[in-house]
């Protein structure tokens, strides 16, 4: 099994930069490495459900 946060850096920078206004651009830079994310057990499809999604 693999360690570290995977996708759900796209539910935590669209909540507080897209929705709050405020400035993540290290979370920015991470979450952009890390797309197009994928499917887990836990979660699914985030860069689909969340990039660049306001609402």
């Amino acid at each position: 099994m693999k360690k570290g946060l995977g996708a759900v850096t796209e539910v935590v920078y669209n909540h507080y930069h897209n929705r709050l206004g405020q400035q993540m651009p290290t979370t920015l830079r991470y979450t952009e490495s890390k797309r197009p994310a994928g499917a887990n057990y836990f979660y699914a499809w985030e860069t689909l459900t969340h990039a660049d999604n306001p609402r």
